[in-house]
């Protein structure tokens, strides 16, 4: 009797286990600073918020921005972002590997005033990239160097 309860603990314990499914996350860790120069001639970084953090899937596409719509070189086409943030100061970006475009857009209340700024991302399978922009050098009303 005592073997056939430990059977049946060890069949309970082992045999009942599943083998469940390995979840790679992956995606961009963005994050958007400014520097604030202090009375003592010491800057201050903090936090800024943009306005919008726009993404596109790029595969077999040749993308750009122009503060208004992305859209496809190839095939001369605005195409809709895939997925959009809005009003951020920092974001984990979970998304499938891939080539992605990604563009930024600041808002009007703040210097750099509708400044925006684009590239094209690879993003591999377990990886998060890191990106923090810092958007004191950027030029209002204008396309900026990512």
């Amino acid at each position: 009797m005592k073997n056939a309860l430990l059977i049946l603990l060890c069949l309970t314990a082992f045999g009942c286990s599943k083998n469940s499914d390995i979840v790679t996350r992956q995606g961009i860790d963005i994050s958007f600073t400014k520097d604030y120069p202090l009375s003592d001639a010491r800057v201050w970084n903090k936090p800024f918020n943009v306005k919008s953090v726009l993404l596109w899937k790029a595969e077999n596409r040749d993308m750009g921005y122009n503060g208004i719509n992305g859209f496809d070189k190839i095939s001369q086409k605005n195409i809709a972002p895939d997925f959009i943030y809005s009003n951020i100061s920092s974001q984990v970006l979970e998304v499938p590997s891939g080539k992605y475009f990604i563009a930024y857009l600041t808002d009007g209340n703040e210097d750099p005033k509708l400044a925006y700024s684009s590239t094209t991302i690879n993003v591999s399978d377990g990886t998060f990239l890191k990106y923090t922009k810092n958007v004191t050098s950027l030029s209002a009303n204008s396309s900026n160097a990512w």
